[in-house]
């Protein structure tokens, strides 16, 4: 089972993670979750125990997402938070995951998500019961793709930063995602900058 995920990271980063203590969980991450990596009070990952005997659970497969967690463990000293979900799930297989993926910074994001389209649910039903439910259901509707817009451009200008920076590495290292493994939010950004002065200068 370990094998699997450190042979994806050895292809993508030609490296192998130590692997911290991997547990079996269910009510600490719920229904949908495939996986979590916990620093505090001690460093294990927590894998959604639907996998003990299934490959595949929900979109996911269990190397996947050893995987993916075994890079949040790798690079957890560097406290990233904007490109830290985009290199984890470069492990992903997925195309569709590589890139879109990382939309989600923190965990609080898609459960605000979450409420928003619950609470454009209410609001319809507002709507057949009480003539001003419309006014609900407009401004509901608003926030919701306010804030999804906004998480999407985020990620997307996160992503082009990304890719600027791979480029830039691939010029002088013979694997780049090996170095941006090791890359905290800050080193990646001067990359990216760095690149695209480099190619505004021609």
């Amino acid at each position: 089972m370990i094998e699997e995920a450190q042979s994806i990271l050895r292809n993508l980063f030609s490296q192998t993670i130590t692997a911290p203590p991997i547990v079996w969980a269910n009510r600490e991450l719920g229904y949908l979750t495939g996986g979590c990596y916990c620093s505090n009070p001690s460093t294990i990952i927590l894998i959604n125990s639907a996998f003990k005997d299934n490959e595949r659970y929900f979109f996911y497969q269990r190397s996947e997402v050893i995987a993916h967690e075994l890079v949040h463990h790798q690079r957890a000293r560097l406290q990233s938070v904007k490109y830290e979900e985009i290199i984890a799930y470069q492990t992903s297989p997925n195309r569709f995951r590589r890139y879109w993926g990382g939309v989600f910074r923190t965990r609080f994001e898609p459960i605000i998500i979450t409420l928003f389209s619950l609470s454009f649910f209410v609001s319809s039903l507002v709507t057949q019961l009480n003539s001003v439910g419309w006014l609900i259901r407009s401004m509901t509707l608003i926030t919701f793709t306010a804030y999804l817009s906004f998480l999407l451009i985020r990620h997307y200008l996160a992503m082009r930063s990304f890719k600027s920076a791979a480029r830039s590495f691939a010029l002088t290292e013979t694997n780049p995602l090996k170095t941006l493994l090791h890359c905290n939010d800050q080193r990646i950004d001067a990359e990216a900058q760095k690149y695209s002065v480099a190619r505004a200068h021609g």
